[in-house]
């Protein structure tokens, strides 16, 4: 059964700031290719909502989200077998400090 991908406000922030970095210093081209790549994995956690690993090995706190890495980027979302949904609340860059950034979100 499918679940309903749903990406949050923060989330779509951080994707549409990718998408401005890729354009603006790759040109349209390689923007293209990495955001299809990116939505493309995002949208199969609506097969695959269980691919990615639990974010509580990451942050103790974060038990009950999961995350999954990209080639440049990690995506943290929370699964609701109830509702059939995947949330996806964030959409970090793998050069950053995931622990550092993610204790800013309100994700608790």
């Amino acid at each position: 059964m499918s679940y309903e991908v749903v990406i949050s406000d923060d989330a779509s922030v951080q994707l549409e700031v990718i998408n401005n970095y890729l354009r603006d210093n790759f040109g349209p081209n390689v923007r293209k290719r990495v955001m299809d790549d990116l939505l493309k994995t995002i949208s199969s956690l609506g097969v695959f909502p269980n691919k990615g690993q639990s974010a509580k090995n990451i942050l103790e706190y974060l038990d009950g989200f999961s995350y999954l890495h990209t080639k440049r980027n990690t995506i943290f979302y929370q699964v609701n077998d109830s509702l059939h949904e995947v949330q996806v609340l964030n959409v970090l860059d793998n050069r950053e400090d995931l622990v550092t950034k993610l204790s800013i979100f309100d994700i608790k």
